[in-house]
């Protein structure tokens, strides 16, 4: 039987050309040539068809891959390899079912029809010639193969769908086989077979691998080689700025947030060098968990801005390598001579850590307005949330926002965990007794008591127990309970110390000045040294006891120099009218403290009594300066 021509207006005699098999009677049957250029001429259709297809799939393979997350990345592959398969298989059905050909066979002049009527396939047909040609895309498609020696130029898809492609011009209309054609299919298929072979096995090895590593992770975690922060942070983990963290980059924002310690960030480190997964924050870890160490600090700096010099980990190492120079003691806490980024490079910051780095810096520098906005920026991190509460509390403290600053604490207090809590109630009632005791400052205290006396018998740092005497020097309107208070403390500082004020408080002023004098002797210089300095300062009545705390005050510079200590030298020398001493501390603490009106009114105050204008205009404009939107300052003294 002689199937018919339904794409032309008239039945045609079957080509000489056309030696088919006796049994399959095929008419005008496409040449390998006309079939791959009708490859060729699908690809301006089907190519921006994929890619608009395929495009959120390549956005998340390219931040998962920045990210450095293997996971993330193999999740989106699979995806996008799920999505090509169903576009390519709805493509090639719909094309064929309506139009009887794709775009490209149909400008060739090629049409695909059904080997029993000559007619346009059904449906179900379409469908199972398009799978068909996915699986041949998988097997990079060398079962098109065929085409070259197949005796009726049908490849698998066609054969699978009982279908073949048809040539509208009988001219054009193919042969046999030719030996050639043959042989040279055989020759090709041999070793794309093997091809094929190897790149499966690749694949699977790649997903065994990454198996693997998942699995090594968890081994991790679960002998404690691994960070147990970093893990918990990581599974309730919400930042629109670094959506998709390594774990070496969320252990570095918990670092720069100041709830993890060195060694805990040096296991996270080690632990991203191993898995080869960004490297350059793994050698920045160990940079600052290695910070003592001028070699190993230098050669960690130096790795981790190896693969980018321009890139956010290699400006945040230089930023941390200037700190390292100047800074004494700890590098998150910083004290870098040089200014930090503007805030609008906060807009091109990828990583939580730097964006907190970023805050810190510009509270240092007292850029306040600036850091409160940043702050403001970062709420949505709840993981950052306690660190960034205190944050904001010392910043509106610091900017005399006093009615701010006590809502925010009340706000910030109620919802912490009980660690934050002590944390938050113990900087906000030592900022409030320096301030002076006030009614204000001893609500706060008393929440500060109540979140100390919560932790009942267990051993407290000696900075807290120290703030919690002064909290019950506030709070007490009668006479303190010493032998309550007593029981409360455990070092010996502190005993000693809450012995020096009860004998003040029975006007045995010469043991006292005794006791401050060897809290303030000591070597290791702490919070109860420079407590000391401010009562001793408290007490002193001669000019010359004034003078060597105020040369000791001289000897800092003013981002070192201790706040206690200046504001009881400020009050003394207001008090005796020394304006000379006065200005010169009161300046220092501005320098400390730019935006606390209560310092500028007080100076302008001192400035008025002594008549001093040229140095009342010149705190004027520095107040201007720093606030152009306030009303401007008083004379009026204020209690400090």
């Amino acid at each position: 039987m002689v199937i018919e021509d339904s794409y032309s207006l008239r039945n045609k005699k079957k080509s000489k050309k056309n030696k088919l098999l006796p049994h399959h009677q095929l008419e005008h049957i496409a040449s390998p040539v006309d079939r791959l250029a009708a490859f060729v001429g699908e690809m301006p259709v089907f190519v921006p068809f994929m890619s608009v297809l395929l495009a959120p799939f390549r956005h998340d393979i390219s931040v998962a891959q920045f990210m450095g997350s293997q996971l993330q990345s193999s999740i989106a592959v699979l995806g996008m390899i799920a999505t090509g398969a169903l576009g390519l298989i709805a493509y090639h059905t719909l094309f064929v079912y309506f139009f009887g050909a794709t775009p490209g066979k149909y400008f060739v002049g090629l049409r695909v029809v059904s080997i029993f009527d000559g007619q346009k396939p059904s449906f179900i047909m379409c469908l199972l010639r398009a799978i068909s040609v996915f699986l041949e895309f998988i097997l990079l498609g060398f079962p098109w193969l065929a085409a070259l020696s197949h005796p009726q130029r049908r490849v698998l898809h066609d054969r699978l769908s009982d279908t073949y492609v048809k040539c509208l011009d009988e001219k054009k209309a193919a042969s046999a086989p030719l030996f050639v054609e043959t042989q040279l299919a055989k020759n090709v298929q041999a070793p794309g077979w093997a091809l094929l072979l190897l790149a499966v096995a690749m694949g699977l090895n790649y997903f065994n691998l990454e198996k693997r590593e998942v699995d090594y992770a968890g081994e991790f975690e679960a002998t404690q080689k691994l960070c147990s922060d970093v893990s918990s942070t990581i599974k309730n983990w919400h930042s629109e700025i670094d959506p998709n963290p390594t774990r070496i980059a969320v252990a570095l924002a918990l670092y720069e947030a100041q709830s993890i310690d060195d060694t805990c960030l040096e296991k996270e480190a080690h632990f991203s060098l191993w898995r080869n997964q960004e490297k350059d924050l793994g050698y920045l870890g160990l940079a600052l968990t290695h910070a003592y160490d001028d070699r190993a600090f230098g050669e960690y700096i130096e790795k981790a801005c190896g693969t980018d010099p321009q890139g956010e980990t290699c400006r945040y190492a230089a930023d941390v390598s200037r700190d390292r120079e100047i800074a004494s003691v700890d590098l998150r806490a910083p004290a870098s001579s040089e200014d930090p980024l503007t805030l609008e490079d906060s807009g091109e910051i990828q990583r939580d850590f730097f964006h907190l780095h970023l805050e810190r810096k510009l509270h240092e520098f007292n850029r306040l307005p600036e850091a409160l906005t940043l702050i403001e920026k970062s709420t949505m991190n709840p993981n950052f949330a306690d660190f960034l509460n205190l944050e904001r509390l010392k910043i509106m403290w610091e900017m005399d926002r006093m009615t701010e600053a006590r809502a925010s604490f009340h706000a910030s207090r109620a919802h912490m965990s009980q660690a934050s809590r002590i944390q938050l109630s113990n900087w906000m009632c030592s900022a409030e007794v320096l301030n002076g005791c006030s009614s204000e400052s001893q609500s706060v205290c008393t929440d500060f008591l109540s979140d100390y006396e919560r932790n009942d018998g267990e051993p407290q740092p000696e900075a807290l127990e120290l703030n919690y005497i002064r909290a019950q020097k506030c709070v007490s309107s009668n006479a303190m309970d010493y032998i309550s208070i007593d029981k409360k403390l455990n070092s010996e500082k502190a005993h000693e110390y809450l012995a020096a004020l009860e004998y003040v408080d029975d006007r045995k002023f010469k043991s006292a000045k005794e006791i401050f004098k060897r809290i303030s002797d000591q070597a290791d210089s702490d919070e109860f040294q420079t407590q000391a300095n401010a009562d001793l300062v408290k007490l002193s009545l001669s000019e010359m006891e004034l003078e060597y705390f105020f040369e000791e005050f001289q000897s800092k510079s003013n981002n070192r120099a201790d706040p206690n200590l200046a504001f009881e030298l400020l009050r003394k020398y207001l008090s005796v009218g020394d304006f000379e001493k006065s200005s010169f501390i009161g300046e220092s603490l501005i320098e400390m403290f730019p935006y606390k009106k209560s310092i500028y009114t007080s100076l302008l105050s001192e400035a008025k009594k002594h008549k001093k204008l040229k140095f009342a205009q010149k705190l004027r404009e520095q107040f201007k300066k720093r606030m152009p939107l306030s009303k401007g300052l008083d004379f009026e003294s204020q209690n400090l």
